[in-house]
């Protein structure tokens, strides 16, 4: 039996897309990433604080039919990497699921009745090994066109680097004890400082 139906497009949300398909990404270049305008809406949160070369961002650029955004912590941080490591703190990841499941909803899609956990805080992790570390930033937008002599690093992109980067060390603490440094933790996000960020810069918090 053959069965046919018919779908609308709506969404498409993504947490830091990396591509590194075959030895360090070879064969990247053998497939296509753009996002086809038949999509509906299409949303992309950019992890601001992923250094590693392995982990280049791919990046969708602007569009009429999509955001990209930088959210605080590094790749595993926004998609769900980390264990939370006491009851009374709020892993990064769930911050960037209620932003996709917001845009979701404004599609028109469904889902079970949910609220953020109350938390003073997270912690921000890093695994990177080298202070001068930089990841590279792949299929930028035409928009962005750093010094050749420099390289495509995420820190010279206008709204994902080194300026926003550096705004959101405000309410960031890196002075951490050694038993909070375990698990490659780096710093403390003050969440309510993070959560009046994320209202000023996108119009959107947490409930």
């Amino acid at each position: 039996m053959q069965v046919q139906a018919c779908i609308q497009p709506r969404f498409i949300g993504l947490l830091d897309s990396v591509a590194q398909l075959g030895l360090l990404g070879s064969r990247n270049h053998l497939y296509q990433f753009s996002v086809a305008p038949i999509w509906q809406w299409v949303v992309h949160a950019v992890a601001l604080h992923e250094y590693r070369t392995l982990f280049p961002a791919l990046l969708m650029g602007s569009g009429v039919n999509r955001q990209e955004i930088g959210l605080v912590g590094a790749h595993g941080d926004l998609g769900g990497g980390y264990a939370n490591p006491s009851p009374d703190t709020l892993p990064l990841s769930q911050i960037s699921l209620e932003w996709l499941l917001w845009h979701a909803q404004a599609q028109g899609l469904s889902f079970r009745p949910h609220s953020t956990p109350n938390a003073d805080y997270s912690y921000l992790h890093d695994e990177s090994t080298l202070l001068s570390q930089d990841r590279a930033v792949e299929h930028h937008d035409f928009a962005f066109t750093p010094d050749l002599g420099v390289g495509y690093t995420q820190d010279y992109h206008p709204t994902l680097g080194r300026r926003v980067r550096q705004e959101v060390k405000a309410f960031l603490s890196y002075d951490l004890s050694p038993s909070e440094r375990q698990y490659n933790q780096r710093a403390k996000v003050d969440l309510q400082a993070y959560y009046r960020w994320l209202d000023q810069t996108l119009n959107w918090s947490p409930d």
